[in-house]
């Protein structure tokens, strides 16, 4: 399964939203959590603690941790 697939049976769209604009996984260009909560126009803390969740959601899936590595890395 990719990452796509991944995130559109794990996560709420929000979250999936949060994790595409902060890695760039739409247009390469990856953004800080302050950039990605004036995008929103939410508080930056809403953005943490999607972004946590959407991670945590994903490491409970199977062969998603190399995938999650290479967003963090």
């Amino acid at each position: 399964m990719d990452l796509e697939n991944m995130m559109a049976s794990s996560l709420t769209p929000s979250e999936a939203l949060v994790l595409r604009l902060r890695f760039g996984l739409e247009d390469s260009q990856r953004r800080s959590e302050r950039e990605v909560a004036e995008l929103m126009k939410q508080p930056r803390h809403a953005i943490r603690a999607k972004s946590s969740a959407a991670f945590k959601k994903m490491r409970a899936l199977p062969g998603a941790r190399k995938l999650l590595e290479s967003l963090e890395g």
